[in-house]
């Protein structure tokens, strides 16, 4: 699951002001933004990729 998705599906106006800011800060973190050329639309969402950045995620901490 990602770890960014809510639990269950609220909408924004009916979440608490400190779960919108946690969400917010960790949607924020700059382990979650890398560049990808735009010549290749898509790198950034194929598995090879997802999984070597969850692997160096995990390496990080």
């Amino acid at each position: 699951m990602d770890r960014l998705a809510p639990k269950e599906q609220t909408k924004p106006e009916k979440d608490t002001m400190e779960n919108l800011r946690e969400r917010f800060a960790r949607f924020m973190d700059p382990r979650n933004h890398y560049l990808v050329p735009i010549k290749w639309p898509g790198f950034g969402e194929s598995q090879e990729v997802i999984d070597a950045v969850r692997a160096f995620e995990a390496q990080a901490r």
